[in-house]
């Protein structure tokens, strides 16, 4: 494993859990017994760059730039 490899999984581990942090996907699923948080907050680290193009799409393409929530 090269330090490129380490960092790029260091990265990956983070925007996975900023993702799920910022999109409050822990918060959201917790009272959902189908989804437990902790099965959402993993898929987040897992999937991180899926889930970070779908939140930016949501917020910036969907959602008209509303910085007013």
């Amino acid at each position: 494993m090269t330090i490129t490899e380490l960092l790029i999984g260091i990265l990956w581990v983070i925007v996975g859990f900023w993702v799920a942090y910022k999109r409050k996907w822990y918060i959201k699923q917790k009272n959902d017994p189908d989804w437990p948080q902790e099965l959402v907050i993993f898929l987040a680290v897992v999937l991180a760059p899926l889930f970070l193009i779908g939140a930016f799409v949501r917020e910036m393409l969907i959602d008209d730039w509303n910085n007013n929530k």
